[in-house]
């Protein structure tokens, strides 16, 4: 040290420099690998606002709270009188030039929480930048408890709303934090009679009405659940203890630090991300050419944190989005800190957004939308949301602007305006053409884009399209011999100049990619065939459909990988989203009796089982031949008391060259006096009170991308029968919406449809819960959102966020 003065004072040389160098006219000048950032820049600092708490929220944000922010005894003997988190922050020095370090506070100070002045301040910021709650480090060791005054201050002040839970950090502790894990301080063991110690304990947080609750369970944190001999006796002893206290079930999660696994395999219900601990960093130390000398850390780019939540990977299991601000844990382990650079407000205004929009794709209610930030106030460790010297309210501005929902409930901010243009093959009663008015009346209720449509041929529903939308025929637009830039400018002109996304509904539209590729806009096509109808309606076009498409939505993952192994799409290149419907407005559920009165109004018996299937355009495709067939052994069975009613129609003279013409299956049928069994509707308007009238629903399909139908058979409680391979409907019945047979298995079919013909209970149960996975998974507002977030990143637009206005 070049100043003796300063080394004799025991001081920082920066708080030496900021209390009497500056006064004494001293230069400020930095010396190799010291750092002026930690003095306030007024290019960086942003001052605490005047705005009022937000109005509404798109999603909870709850930030980690470290509570060692006051002295206790423990930390008196293990770390010297007086001990505190400040004690380490405020010893931190940079390791290379420009290296962030040492961290001050700004506003809050190096605050003491026995001060309860403070807590209340860091609750009145924490509800004006948008933070929805605290998540608690809980600390208990066999009964003995520390650290636990901040959460016990926080309960006992009534004044505030602001919610919050308990992570139990169960592990021992150690001197973990300087590198020296051997030496244990407290120890930790876990037994069933400290299980249930800790639950009759803690299970009073729960009782308050600002604790955390997800579904109206309390939420409770595990640090370490791999740490218990069985994370699954102590999770069902807990769940046990709680319903018999009155306090109902109980929500079990924990954060990814340590284990890694599906909460399941602990009994739990979700896990947390925990950054910086999402894997595997790429370490950039040998690009830091002013490392200070006899440092032995690892340096990351924090950067690739955000990079990955542009592109999350889907776990199988429920786990809620985490962030960290930044982080350097220097103050901790000096040379041998582990150091994420390159961290920012604007990076992790991006990161947040990205997570929240993620989150409400993914969560359709508020309770659910729960997102973590590692951390309020982790000093030590450089992750923090509270106001520093450097950035003031930075970070919690950002943190208010991307959570902050405006008041107009039910839109989706669209930020810039910005225009789509939709094509659609035809304008025919097909589930595509169903399926983009839906998408299109969804996007006219939930946000302010400027839509229009493209028909490429005219049909049934083109007045309804007309209805709802600006839409045009191709045909009343261009001529077939006219120039492409010519057509282009009449499209053009139609549309009123450039749209920024044209989104194409079907792999049918693909006649006109090649031209509209030529628009050199972003083209979104959206998948929904398999082979056979690909093969009917875009054959010749796949090519062109491929080339210019920039990134695919396919209904399944059997699309998705038809889409790859047939077409040499990339998988990154697709989405894989359902198909969805409207959800039936607030229902009960209907009575038998209900259902019965539905079927004497259609004309239909009400002494026999109701079951019905569903298709137009195909019927080999749909497999309307093994409906019949169905039917035909079901009687040759000697079972009478059934009917089969088809809705949807076909042309007679529809040929496969294997099974021949549709009329010969009709006329066959007849002849063996079927009709009295099986009876074709043709096209219905109101197919959800068919549905509703009915006892099950059969998809004979062999070839089936999702089954819009049979989502609207689930939501009227019916369960499905379904073929093995046929496509997506498997993917949503599974083991609890209906019974998968084998592929085009007609006699396995109709063993499972005599099954539930003669097990009402069962075909009830396997009715709800089919609804229950409809209303959970795929309705139109709990898929459009994840739609509406394609799009905007094909068009270049920021990120979708729904806006939820809680209650």
């Amino acid at each position: 040290m070049k100043n003796p003065d300063v080394a004799a004072a025991s001081m920082n040389p920066l708080d030496h420099y900021i209390r009497f160098g500056k006064s004494e006219g001293r230069s400020p000048r930095r010396a190799p690998g010291t750092n002026a950032g930690a003095i306030q820049r007024p290019d960086t600092y942003v001052p605490r606002s005047s705005e009022r708490p937000p109005a509404a929220l798109k999603a909870r944000l709850i930030a980690f709270y470290l509570p060692q922010f006051h002295p206790i005894p423990e930390n008196d003997a293990f770390w010297g009188k007086g001990f505190t988190e400040w004690t380490n922050v405020t010893r931190a020095a940079p390791q290379f030039d420009d290296h962030y370090q040492p961290r001050r506070p700004a506003d809050l100070g190096f605050y003491d929480l026995r001060v309860k002045d403070i807590q209340k301040e860091q609750i009145e910021i924490a509800v004006q930048y948008g933070v929805s709650g605290f998540c608690f480090h809980f600390y208990w060791f066999n009964g003995k408890r520390v650290l636990e005054m901040p959460i016990t201050q926080f309960i006992e002040n009534d004044a505030h709303e602001l919610g919050f839970c308990i992570n139990w950090a169960n592990e021992p502790w150690s001197r973990r934090w300087d590198g020296r894990d051997q030496e244990v301080l407290i120890a930790q063991s876990h037994s069933p009679e400290d299980d249930l110690a800790f639950i009759e304990y803690v299970s009073r947080y729960f009782r308050d009405r600002r604790y955390i609750r997800i579904g109206g369970k309390p939420l409770l944190m595990i640090y370490r659940p791999g740490l218990f001999p069985s994370a699954t006796e102590t999770a069902q002893r807990w769940r046990a203890y709680c319903r018999e206290a009155g306090i109902g079930e109980i929500f079990l999660a924990y954060p990814q630090s340590f284990d890694k696994d599906d909460p399941a395999e602990f009994g739990f219900d979700a896990a947390v991300e925990f950054p910086p601990n999402l894997g595997k960093l790429r370490e950039i130390s040998g690009r830091i050419p002013t490392l200070k000398s006899g440092f032995r850390g690892k340096i990351f780019d924090w950067t690739e944190l955000l990079n990955r939540s542009r592109a999350y990977p889907q776990a199988p299991y429920t786990l809620f989005r985490g962030l960290c601000p930044s982080w350097d844990n220097t103050a901790r382990r000096m040379e041998a800190a582990h150091i994420l650079m390159n961290a920012s407000p604007s990076r992790y205004a991006e990161w947040l957004a990205n997570a929240v929009a993620d989150t409400c794709d993914r969560f359709a209610d508020f309770d659910s939308r729960l997102i973590f930030v590692n951390a309020w106030n982790e000093w030590a460790e450089g992750a923090y949301l509270e106001p520093d010297a450097r950035y003031g309210y930075a970070y919690l501005q950002e943190t208010r602007n991307v959570l902050s929902a405006p008041s107009a409930a039910g839109k989706f901010p669209t930020g810039a305006s910005w225009r789509v243009l939709f094509v659609s093959h035809d304008a025919a009663l097909g589930g595509a053409q169903a399926s983009l008015i839906d998408i299109v009346q969804w996007l006219q209720s939930h946000t302010e884009l400027e839509i229009k449509v493209l028909c490429l041929a005219g049909g049934e529903r083109l007045e309804q399209f007309r209805r709802i939308v600006d839409t045009a025929l191709l045909d009343d637009l261009v001529s077939p011999t006219e120039t492409t830039a010519t057509k282009l400018a009449r499209i053009a002109d139609w549309y009123g100049g450039r749209p920024d996304l044209i989104y194409c509904n079907s792999l049918a539209t693909g006649r006109v990619h090649a031209l509209l590729g030529e628009l050199d806009i972003p083209i979104l096509t959206h998948a929904r065939e398999l082979a056979t109808s690909v093969a009917r309606y875009a054959k010749d076009d796949m090519e062109d459909v491929v080339s210019h498409t920039r990134r695919f939505v396919a209904c399944s993952p059997s699309v998705r990988d038809y889409l790859v192994a047939e077409h040499k799409v990339e998988t990154n290149a697709i989405d894989v989203i359902p198909s969805a419907v409207p959800q039936p407005g607030a229902d009960p559920g209907q009575t038998e009796i209900q259902r019965l009165e539905r079927r004497r109004l259609a004309g239909w018996p009400v002494d026999k089982t109701i079951v019905l299937g569903s298709g137009l355009a195909m019927p080999f495709r749909k497999g309307a031949d093994l409906f019949i067939e169905v039917a035909r052994i079901l009687r040759a069975r000697g079972v009478e008391d059934y009917h089969f009613y088809w809705l949807g129609s076909f042309p007679e003279r529809e040929r496969d060259e294997v099974l021949g013409t549709w009329s010969q299956h009709l006329d066959r049928m007849r002849a063996d006096g079927l009709d009295e069994k099986v009876t074709f509707l043709g096209d219905v308007d109101d197919v959800r009170g068919y549905l509703r009238a009915a006892d099950l629903f059969l998809l004979t399909s062999r070839e089936e991308p999702f089954g819009r139908v049979m989502l609207e058979a689930a939501f009227a409680e019916l369960p499905v029968i379904c073929f093995a391979g046929s496509g997506g409907a498997p993917d949503f019945v599974e083991d609890d919406a209906g019974i998968i047979v084998e592929r085009a298995d007609p006699a396995a079919m109709a063993d499972a449809t005599l099954k539930l013909i003669r097990n009402q209970p069962l075909r009830t149960t396997l009715g709800k819960q089919a609804s229950a996975k409809a209303r959970r998974h795929f309705s139109t507002d709990r898929v459009f959102p994840r739609l509406l977030s394609t799009m905007r990143k094909v068009a270049g637009q920021p990120p979708a966020v729904p806006i939820i206005v809680p209650n």
